[in-house]
């Protein structure tokens, strides 16, 4: 008799117990994350924990990872701040797309801060954040097609377009000093990657390759920008100088290696990879062109974002 009448009250002190649980790792992660030093974070997405992508972050030099969210939307698409204290990333419900940041260091949640896109694919549209840490910049659908937008970091103001008229763009990444911006659109039905003056507003053509470059990223340094690119094998990471001239293959393999991020010391990339069969990260080192796996697991794990 006393077992029973004790149960349900046993009950629900477990349940608040474990929310408490929950609630203290979650703080104690974003405390640790903080106070982590640079570079010793990456970022990425994984359906490892069921039918959907959720965030998790990785450990590069030992490979401890932790997961960040574990909600009933998809997550795409992290991106760290400047100083490597907040990440941001979209959620896709199948109704609706919205642009988040999570800050570590405190005890607040994601905050909110807008709704960008409605029953569009998530997969090709980004978001990151300009130098300063003020600023976000991110593709979304308008008359007809996708270009660039900005929006207040800390949320609650209105998207102002990039270009003063319409210009297709998505995917983009910008100069480590703010000033050019380098981004995908289709030329003749193929993309390719192009760069934009803030100061000047030109717009120039950066890859000239037959062939789709796509996922550009911007070396910590400022002088280059990884890419991938479908080539006569398969889809390989290439480099090219961010003033132009001719890209570098990186990556030769039959395998898809794409969605390429920088060390913070620009000396290694971390790429996906379906070379082991399923979509896994893996870790290039530019200086001695090894290539070594990060994550093995049967699941998708893609995205990745090095913490800077």
């Amino acid at each position: 008799m006393i077992r029973r009448s004790m149960t349900p009250w046993l009950r629900r002190r477990l349940i608040v117990a474990a929310l408490a649980l929950t609630l203290l790792l979650s703080a104690l992660m974003r405390v640790c994350m903080a106070l982590a030093p640079p570079g010793d974070a990456i970022a990425f997405v994984s359906d490892r924990a069921g039918s959907r992508y959720d965030l998790y972050v990785i450990a590069p030099e030992r490979g401890s990872i932790i997961r960040l969210t574990n909600t009933a939307e998809w997550e795409f698409f992290p991106a760290w701040s400047p100083d490597g204290r907040a990440l941001l990333y979209s959620t896709h419900s199948g109704v609706t797309s919205v642009l988040y940041v999570m800050r570590f260091g405190g005890w607040g949640s994601a905050t909110r801060i807008s709704e960008i896109y409605r029953a569009l694919s998530p997969e090709r549209s980004q978001a990151i954040w300009m130098p300063d840490g003020e600023t976000i910049l991110f593709d979304a659908p308008a008359d007809g097609g996708f270009t660039l937008f900005t929006i207040p970091a800390r949320g609650g103001g209105q998207a102002q377009p990039l270009f003063a008229d319409f210009t297709e763009g998505y995917r983009p990444t910008v100069a480590p000093d703010g000033l050019t911006i380098a981004f995908q659109r289709s030329t003749a039905g193929v993309d390719t990657i192009f760069l934009y003056s803030l100061i000047d507003h030109t717009l120039t053509t950066l890859t000239r390759q037959s062939g789709v470059s796509f996922s550009p990223v911007w070396s910590p340094q400022g002088d280059q920008i990884a890419f991938a690119a479908v080539t006569d094998v398969n889809t390989d990471l290439m480099v090219i100088p961010a003033s132009g001239g001719r890209a570098r293959r990186l990556t030769l393999h039959p395998a898809d290696d794409s969605l390429p991020t920088w060390s913070p010391d620009g000396r290694r990339l971390a790429f996906r990879s379906t070379r082991s069969g399923a979509s896994d990260l893996y870790i290039l080192d530019l200086a001695t062109n090894e290539v070594s796996r990060l994550t093995d697991h049967p699941a998708s794990d893609t995205m990745p974002a090095w913490r800077p």
